[in-house]
């Protein structure tokens, strides 16, 4: 490679790193806005609902699920990261949904109350076996699988958050949760125009040091090569 090329490649590195370091700062104004905004509406939520309507006490820690994950992907020895959204599902979905999982439950429970009737436990030949056979189908009956399953089917239902804090909720509310919405967005953005910009210095850095070395090069060769006609 020669060194015109070399300094060629360095230009184009250079005019990619400022415009990636222009694009960050851009972002990075987008996403102050974003939060100083979210704040704000919240601040304004606060003050029309109430202090202690819009807080951590609020929050529903039985059903919390989360509406947003973070993908990861590489591309040119680059990480980048995007958001990816779950649509919430709203009251009245829920509502229907918890209602055919109770329905479910009392058939089954109903089922079990009848099969446990006709079921009878022999006799054992010394008390301990019979207090222990008693803990363990009290255990079974506490610790029942299909309890398990649907309170874990329940709390993965993603929900809006929106809802922990009543039906009628203000405006205020709202746009604080798609500023917020939007920050995050904004902060994956940050982190990808972040791992481009230290990528776009490593490469510039190493095209650097293979033009140093190229220079260094060629002055050693004019330098033999003068020594050469002096003793000539």
């Amino acid at each position: 490679m020669s060194l015109k090329e070399v300094c060629e490649e360095l230009d184009e590195l250079a005019v990619n790193y400022f415009q990636t370091l222009e694009e960050l700062s851009e972002q990075r104004r987008r996403f102050e806005k974003f939060i100083k905004e979210g704040f704000l509406n919240l601040s304004k939520a606060r003050f029309s609902m109430g202090i202690g309507a819009v807080s951590s006490l609020q929050y529903d820690t039985t059903s919390m699920c989360p509406l947003a994950h973070v993908v990861t992907s590489k591309e040119d020895d680059c990480h980048s990261f995007e958001v990816c959204r779950t649509k919430a599902m709203k009251r009245s979905e829920r509502k229907s949904l918890e209602g055919n999982e109770s329905r479910a439950n009392q058939s089954t429970t109903t089922t079990d109350d009848n099969t446990a009737v006709r079921r009878r436990r022999p006799l054992s030949s010394s008390p301990t076996d019979g207090v222990e056979t008693l803990t363990a189908e009290m255990d079974q009956l506490t610790t029942s699988p299909e309890e398990t399953t649907t309170t874990t089917a329940r709390q993965d239902i993603p929900t809006d958050p929106l809802l922990w804090f009543g039906v009628l909720v203000p405006q205020p509310l709202r746009h604080g949760q798609q500023n917020f919405v939007e920050a995050i967005e904004a902060c994956t953005v940050l982190a990808s125009l972040q791992n481009k910009l230290d990528t776009a210095y490593a490469q510039y850095r190493s095209k650097l040091r293979v033009k140093y070395d190229i220079i260094n090069k060629t002055k050693n060769g004019d330098s033999s090569l003068a020594n050469g006609a002096i003793t000539t």
